[in-house]
């Protein structure tokens, strides 16, 4: 593609031939990965009122020595302390191992472990030296990105209510439905008894059991068998351990 590309533009005459396939390859793909531009403004310190600019920078090293792309001297601060990285399409902050740690709005970074940087975020490295944080586009600050994350998360969690309250409806409608299928089956039931010499009885509704009382019902009869049966096998076994015993002793005698 970058091939045809190429052709096509020598042929307008945009192109120098000196320039070869991989330098322009190069320039294209770069230009793609390009981080947003920003810069690094001093509000409080030694050097206050000095600013950087990235540029086309994805790595920026802040410290005391000439080493770092960003140079501040101040003797609280490390000669490496910490760095501005463009990583996973966003600019993070992380510590390098500094003695007195580094902030971002007054909360303690781990070491070499990124933290992401919004618009006008303030860093604190040293003892006082305080860097604001600023992208030239413009783009959103914490703040906006803590309200859109908490709107996200309300729907969220109204759709989850909606949900839940919809198979609350759900279940009770098939409760009702179950009651009233077992009550029309005990009706019948009672109809087609045969009868007897004496005048049948209608069935009231009192005599009619729902559901509802059925569980009740279970609930209640249940743990009794099962306490009961619980019993005789605790009696079984005590019974059992005597004859053993007794067994036991008559060997010995």
């Amino acid at each position: 593609m970058h091939e045809r590309l190429l052709f096509l533009l020598r042929g307008l005459g945009f192109l120098d031939e000196r320039r070869s396939i991989r330098a322009l390859s190069s320039d294209i793909g770069s230009a793609k990965k390009m981080p947003t531009p920003l810069t690094l403004r001093v509000e409080e310190g030694i050097v206050q009122g000095t600013t950087f600019d990235s540029g086309r920078l994805k790595h920026i090293t802040i410290g005391r020595t000439r080493t770092n792309r960003f140079q501040i001297k101040d003797e609280t601060i490390s000669q490496k302390h910490m760095s501005v990285d463009w990583v996973d399409d966003a600019w993070a902050a992380q510590d390098l191992g500094s003695s007195n740690g580094t902030t971002v709005n007054g909360v303690s970074i781990g070491v070499k472990t990124p933290y992401r940087l919004y618009n006008d975020d303030l860093l604190r490295i040293g003892v006082d030296t305080r860097i604001r944080v600023i992208f030239h586009d413009g783009s959103g600050s914490r703040k906006l990105e803590s309200v859109k994350e908490e709107g996200d998360q309300n729907a969220q969690e109204e759709e989850e209510d909606l949900a839940g309250q919809g198979e609350n409806v759900k279940n009770d409608a098939m409760e009702e439905r179950i009651e009233q299928e077992v009550v029309v089956s005990t009706s019948r039931a009672a109809r087609r008894r045969p009868t007897t010499s004496k005048k049948a009885k209608p069935v009231s509704q009192s005599t009619e059991m729902t559901l509802r009382d059925w569980f009740r019902q279970e609930m209640v009869r249940v743990p009794t068998i099962l306490h009961e049966r619980a019993e005789a096998t605790i009696r079984e076994m005590e019974i059992h351990a005597e004859q053993l015993r007794q067994s036991y002793v008559h060997l010995q005698c």
